[in-house]
């Protein structure tokens, strides 16, 4: 029994191995640390890609759409569609609208047309209401607006890319979709 009793005592003083066992109980932890930061870094990556574009594009409706008219609103809602849907990647789809009127949608190889171009020659005072613009009716432009600011001609710009985090969407997503959008004052 004695025998026994130091065979036991010396198993029990013994640390072989100890490393590994503790390992086997870090690394699924460090693990699922690290596929969180991939993870969470590739949201920030395509975020950060469609807001750099969508800057971009705005630049371009801003220097360009000063004089915007019923005829030339068509032409610059897709040069603005177009300059968006090339930076913003070949997944992505953009939606741009003048005044809630002409409006060009789809993705980089397939950007379409609707809507009504009559609507960008008028002014507005767009609100926001329930996560749209209310455009209202059309008033003199250069008035002022109930709400504050003046009548002018806006270009809301939306640009969508699909992302589907590992873990959680940390507010940055919503329904497996990552969405920028922007409005700019054009007059």
């Amino acid at each position: 029994m004695k025998g026994f009793r130091c065979q036991l005592r010396r198993f029990l003083r013994r640390d072989n191995g100890v490393s590994a066992i503790e390992f086997a109980l870090v690394a699924p932890i460090l693990l699922m640390l690290l596929a969180a930061v991939v993870d969470f870094g590739a949201l920030i990556y395509v975020r950060s890609q469609l807001e750099t574009a969508m800057s971009t594009a705005t630049g371009y409706a801003l220097a360009h759409g000063q004089e915007v008219t019923a005829q030339t609103a068509p032409g610059l809602t897709l040069s603005v569609a177009r300059i968006l849907a090339g930076q913003a990647g070949d997944a992505s789809s953009v939606n741009i609208s003048i005044n809630g009127g002409p409006r060009t949608s789809g993705a980089a190889g397939g950007l379409q047309q609707s809507g009504t171009a009559a609507l960008a020659g008028l002014c507005y005072c767009p609100s926001p209401a329930n996560g749209a613009i209310s455009w209202g009716n059309a008033r003199s432009c250069g008035s002022a607006c109930p709400a504050g600011g003046s009548a002018g001609k806006y270009m809301t710009l939306t640009a969508m890319a699909p992302y589907t985090p590992l873990f959680f969407s940390y507010g940055l997503s919503d329904g497996g979709q990552i969405v920028v959008t922007a409005t700019a004052a054009l007059q």
